[in-house]
């Protein structure tokens, strides 16, 4: 609510007059001292109007000047919260180096055992030859190009890899080095992509029970390039960028849901596709945490439909006007009149940071593809390597579908593959997941 140079004036006289002017007493309701000093006034939110119980609000029905003072003292509010974000001290977390590593000493060998278990009996969304040579199998197709994006290596240079896998007999034969590159230009195998990021990592949905999870979005970097304003500035070249936005488990720091877009998508519009699409495939999420670019109040009454506490921090030209949105003017209250709180809950949203970090550094945060479909695909399959890692890092941290900390023998075998155990069903495209 926009105050008049005068009422705001008002309001802050008030505020001056008396240091302890305002009370807040509960559910949108309010204590402010009159004036005068001879009493108090009860203001209340009403979500789409303020009442106050002075003369002058109930016989003009005008915003009074008690009514201000809760406006402007909320403003300050906002204000020194800003001025002390900066100031807040991180958190340092442990390691327990040991089981790191194990696990990282691990990980090349699991690898590809948990992929080929990852992808196992995926349809091709394509009709089946009548004539003709057989094609590879797409469960095969989906190892190698995953595979040859985990490596961060060229077509030719990652032929290696398919010969070992052939080797240890994770894929029945060596198919031609350009099968990842023929896979990647598929726009049918997107959506498949897309839901083996939440398959990846669901062995850690038991890991979470009521998770809170963060959101965020980064960018992926192309080889290819744009121009700007080449009219008045010549021919710059700016590389064009991909938008990756992930919704991650802030135990496992797991993936849960991703969406790769074009750099001019907004974040709050994702917002409720991906926590939607997350709970729908089989993870109990309590609380979503996200930062300013997503806050609206339809993610908060998406959240509030889903039975999700959603954490998203405020503007300085915020109002606590609910617009049919009560989860907005609890969060609102809780933000300016309990801060401490409400930071100890948005802490968490650093995880997703640490998770894209994690991504580019392992797999990196160049996409090789050309093909603009390529390029969301390739980058799909980075999310999904970044995935099995997690997977194999629980493994000896906390043992999924292990009674103990397994040898790395016992997965190569195949037994106890927490992929072999998840549940299939089947997605949309019709390929079995």
């Amino acid at each position: 609510m926009k105050l008049t140079k005068s009422l705001k004036e008002k309001g802050e006289r008030l505020l001056r007059k008396f240091p302890n002017a305002i009370e807040y007493l509960g559910k949108g309701e309010f204590s402010v001292a009159s004036e005068t000093g001879a009493g108090r006034y009860r203001v209340n939110d009403m979500i789409d109007r303020w009442t106050c119980e002075c003369r002058f609000f109930r016989e003009e029905e005008e915003i009074c000047k008690h009514i201000a003072a809760v406006l402007v003292r909320q403003e300050h509010l906002i204000d020194e919260v800003q001025v002390a974000e900066d100031t807040i001290q991180s958190v340092s977390c442990t390691q327990d180096w040991e089981t790191y590593d194990l696990a990282q000493k691990a990980e090349l060998k699991l690898f590809d055992p948990l992929l080929r278990d990852l992808v196992a009996n995926i349809a091709d969304p394509r009709q089946t030859r009548a004539t003709g040579r057989p094609r590879t199998e797409f469960s095969t197709d989906l190892f190698c190009t995953i595979r040859k994006v985990a490596s961060m290596y060229s077509c030719r240079r990652s032929y290696g890899f398919l010969e070992r896998a052939t080797e240890n007999e994770m894929i029945n034969f060596v198919p031609n080095y350009s099968i990842s590159s023929r896979l990647l230009v598929r726009k049918d195998v997107t959506p498949i992509l897309k839901d083996l990021v939440s398959f990846s990592s669901l062995p850690l949905a038991a890991l979470e029970d009521r998770a809170t999870v963060a959101i965020d979005s980064s960018g992926f970097r192309t080889t290819a390039y744009g121009f700007y304003c080449q009219e008045k500035h010549g021919p710059t070249r700016k590389n064009i960028w991909l938008k990756s936005s992930i919704l991650v488990g802030c135990e496992t720091h797991g993936v849960f849901r991703a969406s790769v877009t074009q750099n001019n998508i907004a974040d709050v519009n994702l917002f409720p596709e991906l926590l939607t699409d997350a709970l729908h495939a089989g993870f109990d999420i309590g609380t979503a945490v996200a930062d300013k670019g997503y806050l609206s109040r339809l993610n908060f009454n998406v959240g509030s439909n889903l039975g999700v506490d959603v954490i998203i921090p405020f503007k300085s030209d915020s109002i606590p006007m609910a617009k049919g949105s009560p989860g907005w003017k609890k969060m609102y209250y809780l933000f300016t009149l309990n801060r401490d709180e409400f930071d100890r809950r948005y802490h968490v949203r650093s995880n997703v940071e640490s998770v894209f970090a994690a991504i580019k550094t392992k797999f990196g945060e160049t996409i090789k593809s050309k093909n603009p479909t390529a390029q969301v695909n390739e980058a799909y399959c980075k999310i999904i390597a970044y995935n099995i890692s997690v997977v194999i890092h629980e493994i000896f941290k906390r043992g999924i579908s292990f009674p103990y900390p397994p040898d790395t023998d016992t997965v190569t075998s195949g037994a106890h593959s927490p992929y072999l155990v998840r549940c299939i069903g089947e997605d949309n495209s019709g390929s079995e997941l």
